[in-house]
Formats: C-alpha cells, structure tokens, sequence
C-alpha cells in the first residue's frame, strides 16, 4: 500500500503533463501507430517482442519511411528509414547527439574514451589516428592474412566431420562458434602470444597488460594436430587493426596521440565492432546459402573457376572484385542482415529533417520535411521479422520485391524494380548497414574484405545445407538481439545448425 501511495502522485503528475502540454507536441500531426502504454508508449513493441522486429515492418508499410511511435508518458518519437531523412540526421553530429541510454550503455561496456562514446573534436582526434589501420594500403594486404584463417576454419570442420561432432540425425553441426572465432583472430592479436609483441610505446605495454573482461583466445588459435599451418594467420598479428592502432598512435604528432587510457579503451571497440558483427553477417550468409542450393552451385563454380585462373590459387583483392555472382550475393546479405538492430540519436536542437518521399500528415497535408523539437527521439530500426534490413526494405527504392533474396538485383539493372538512386547512403554499395556521416563505421572496408575471403575460401571447400524442419524442428534458426542480432534455435541458445559436406 505505502508503494501505491507513493506512486499515485507520480502518475498524476504524468498525466497532467500529458494533457497540458504534449497533446500541444508539434509531431502529433504525423502519422503512425497507437499506443500500447500510456507509461511505455510503442517502446516495449519496438525494443521488447519475442522475435525481435515483429512491428516493424507492418508499420513502415503502412506509415512508409518516417513515422511517429509513442515514448514513455505519450511523448513523441520518430523512427526513420527513409534514405534523405538518415543522411540528414547521420551527417550533423551537431544537432543529433547519441542518446543517453546509449552513451550509457557505452561506457558501462567499455568507458568514457571509447571512440563510440566520445564526439566532437575529441572523437576526431581519436578517428583520425584509428584511421590508419583502416587505411586502402593496409586493406590491400589482407587477403593472405585472412585465407589463412579460412583455412584454420576449413580445417577444424573437416576435424569435425571426421569425428562426428553432429547435432541430430540430420547431420548438422553447429558452425556458429568457429565463426566468431575467425573474426575474433581477424580483428585482434590472437594468432599472438603477447610476448612476441614489441613494446615499443608506453601504449603498446599498456595493451600487452589489457584484456577486457570476455576477452578470450579462441581454440582455433593454433592449427589442430598434424595440420600444415599456411602461416599466413601468424602474420595477421602484424596486420590487425588492433597493432596498426598502436602503431599509428606511437607515430602520431604531439598533442594529437591517444593516452594510454584512451588506447586501452579502444582495443575492446574494436574487439566488439570487429568480431560480432562481421561474425554474424558470415552466419546469415551462410545461412542465406544454405537456403539457396542452385545459387550455391553457381557462386561454387565462379569462386573455383576464379581460384584456378589466380597464380598460385591465391586470392587478391583484383580477384575478389571479378566475382560477380559472391559479391552481388554478399551485398544482398548485407541489405537484408545489418550488424546492428537499432540505433539512436536526438536532438540537441531545434531542426529539420527532410524525406524523400511525401508524407500525408494527418490534417491532409502533404509535406517534404519534418519539424522536430529539441529533445526528440529519432530511432533507426534495422530489421523486422523475416531478418531483414527495414533500410533495405523500402519498395520505392528497391521495388516490390524488396522483402525478397535476390542477388540478381545488382548484377542486372532490369531486375532492379524501385529506384536505385534513392539507395544512396552508406559507403558500401549505398547500404546502410555501416551507417554513414562522421559516424561510419570506421572498419568498413576491412569488414567487407574480411568477409569476402572468408566466404570465398568456405564456399570453395564446402556445400551447406539446412537442417529439414519436419525432422529437426528444434534445429529451426530464428532471430534475436543480443546488441548485434544473432541466429538462435529452439531453446533460445545462439546457434547455427548447418549440414556440411566437404567438395
């Protein structure tokens, strides 16, 4: 009873400042869903459903590419996905700040100095040293350092193959792992043992000393038993962002060098930007291809045919770009699978957000642009229930057939039925999956050079298949969030169940 009392006055004060002042709120005249919750508004729709995006899509197809949703106590948020709108929005740090829940979340995982936390000049600062290990140069002398962790995964399912590590009947083993621990010996040092590691900077020794809390080296670290290592992977070490980070920073002039507070709390950014979520985008391309047999054969035969024709079977970049069919169907994952499920900003201002397609308000108006307030909440949802890029589902820009799996769409421009030029933020492919303004993802490139030689080098060795539902019902993968989105089974646990046969 004392905690009711207590209450009372609390939602009373809500209500009255709901009835006296929002109802008044200049976004109520755009259109979009009812309330769930007079306390929670659409949130728990939005952030909360058993799999996550149910909402979604049902609203961006009805209310198109920007609408407004309820926040607590009938406040007004926007949820975009209209191409203008996110470029307009990503490009001014300026007036759309980071929310606090995810400045929070931020700082509760990593600190204050994570290159995801920290904004204006200070997050300059550190992006421009970080750059370096991005850089085209450092990019182009990749493929070698990531076929040899191919080959490390190649290796361990042939071990599993051979002593039947195997699900169910059906045959499927469970590949999620051995992914993730690829990227995870992509993007940092584990093909190292810290000794070998030159402390050249104070940096450099305050890294050898860290490790964040789930850090951990994968098993696939070292070669199985009687394996012929490449030796490639052991080279990774020198080309990792994490080393090139160091390197940049030992080099970079007075007074613009990180401290070592600062490096140490870049080390897990890119641990956690790096592994998960190019390790789940490999997950639902391989999935996608499982789903898809005869497209299977036909990218198999353009990667071996490729392979044969390279010097020495090697595979370089020049190589990777001359694949039509993988990169049409990579570039398809990526419109349909986004790393990340939502992102945030709002505004520090007063401001304007442009959309590219007309909205009808819900007086009749017909308006091109949105007025927001300061403080407005602008969320941008990335996926719905069939797992799929809300961003990458506008009819307009990629046709009817947006909701649909079909890589021919960027090889063909007849097979392209929206607007292709509306597709045009993000610096891979006009996608948005790396988002886009002074916030792009910063791995971009290594992330998309990563995946194409890992899939390239899978493919070449081996079919995949799915599990048949009627048999394995509980090996039946779904969507879920956990910060990146993750394929899950059944019982919830994150999985991959996959039949794998050697070529």
């Amino acid at each position: 009873m004392p905690s009711a009392l207590l209450l009372a006055p609390v939602l009373l004060a809500a209500f009255v400042v709901h009835r006296v002042f929002l109802k008044r709120s200049p976004l109520a005249h755009i259109p979009g869903p009812p309330s769930s919750s007079f306390i929670y508004g659409n949130l728990p729709q939005l952030l909360l459903p058993h799999t996550y995006g149910t909402f979604e899509f049902s609203w961006q197809t009805t209310f198109g590419g920007l609408y407004r949703i309820k926040g607590p106590f009938a406040s007004d948020r926007l949820v975009i996905s209209d191409p203008a709108a996110l470029k307009a929005v990503m490009s001014d740090t300026q007036t759309w700040r980071r929310s606090d829940q995810q400045q929070y979340s931020v700082d509760m995982l990593i600190g204050k100095k994570a290159v995801f936390y920290i904004e204006g000049e200070e997050h300059k600062r550190v992006r421009n040293v970080m750059n370096a290990a991005f850089a085209p140069v450092v990019i182009r002398g990749l493929p070698p350092v990531f076929k040899g962790i191919a080959e490390k995964i190649a290796n361990r399912w042939e071990d599993m193959l051979v002593s039947g590590a195997k699900l169910d009947a059906s045959g499927a083993m469970d590949i999620y792992p051995s992914l993730h621990d690829a990227t995870l010996d992509a993007v940092g040092e584990a093909p190292y043992p810290v000794s070998v590691l030159p402390s050249t900077s104070s940096s450099m020794r305050s890294y050898h000393t860290y490790r964040p809390p789930y850090y951990r080296s994968p098993s696939s670290s070292q070669p199985p038993p009687n394996r012929k290592s490449s030796g490639s992977a052991l080279r990774g070490g020198e080309m990792s962002p994490t080393r090139l980070a160091l390197k940049a920073n030992a080099s970079s002039k007075l007074g613009h060098q990180m401290s070592d507070e600062e490096m140490a709390q870049q080390i897990p950014s890119l641990m956690i930007a790096g592994q998960d979520t190019t390790g789940n985008t490999l997950s639902w391309a391989i999935y996608r291809l499982a789903s898809s047999p005869e497209l299977q054969e036909k990218i198999r035969a353009e990667v071996v045919e490729a392979c044969e024709s390279s010097p020495g079977g090697d595979i370089s970049l020049t190589t990777i770009e001359g694949m039509v069919w993988l990169n049409a169907f990579l570039k398809e994952t990526l419109r349909l699978h986004p790393g990340l499920p939502m992102s945030d900003r709002i505004a520090s201002t007063d401001a304007v957000i442009p959309v590219s397609q007309p909205i009808t308000t819900s007086t009749g108006e017909t308006i091109t642009e949105v007025r927001v307030p300061k403080g407005t909440h602008v969320h941008f949802p990335s996926i719905d229930a069939d797992n799929t890029n809300l961003c990458g589902r506008l009819a307009y820009v990629w046709g009817p057939d947006a909701h649909e799996f079909k890589p021919e769409r960027w090889i063909e421009p007849s097979k392209w039925a929206g607007n292709r030029a509306a597709s045009n933020f993000g610096p891979y492919a006009n996608l948005s999956t790396f988002f886009g303004g002074a916030r792009v993802c910063i791995g971009w490139r290594f992330a998309v050079t990563e995946l194409q030689i890992l899939f390239t080098e899978l493919v070449r060795r081996f079919k995949f298949a799915l599990p048949p539902p009627e048999t394995s019902p509980e090996l039946q993968v779904r969507m879920s969030v956990a910060v990146n989105m993750i394929p899950v089974v059944k019982n919830g646990k994150p999985s991959l169940p996959v039949i794998v046969e050697a070529v």
